[in-house]
């Protein structure tokens, strides 16, 4: 779950779309390069530490699902005016 401190400055990014559409380019970007790096080296750990970039990456991918998945969690969370007095008139 993405913290509100977190989530809240990260929806202009997210519902820009020439922003957002620029940083996944980026995250594409990235990835492929650690995907070059893994097709020459052969040393265990350094494959390792590039699919875990790698992975982390794609994570990347995942921030306006997250940031909106939060949006959607604060609107569910916002009480209902149920007050019977008010409801009556």
């Amino acid at each position: 779950m993405l913290p509100k401190e977190i989530a809240s400055p990260l929806k202009g990014l997210v519902s820009n779309y020439d922003l957002h559409a620029a940083l996944n380019s980026y995250i594409d970007y990235r990835i492929e390069e650690h995907r070059k790096v893994m097709d020459v080296i052969d040393d265990n750990t350094l494959i390792r530490r590039a699919q875990g970039a790698i992975l982390e990456l794609k994570k990347f991918k995942t921030l306006r699902d997250e940031v909106k998945a939060h949006e959607e969690r604060k609107d569910v969370a916002k009480p209902r005016d149920t007050d019977p007095v008010k409801s009556s008139n």
